[in-house]
């Protein structure tokens, strides 16, 4: 998958901005939202 995001890094996180017109973006929110859980 290629994506063109703006990457934003904080103290303790990191903040992906995607681009408006990006197809499925709500699919891929929720995937990224849960990784955290998944590395742990």
């Amino acid at each position: 998958i290629k994506l063109a995001v703006q990457v934003e890094t904080l103290k303790k996180s990191i903040r992906l901005h995607l681009p408006r017109s990006m197809p499925d973006q709500v699919i891929l929110r929720y995937a990224l939202a849960r990784l955290p859980r998944l590395l742990v």
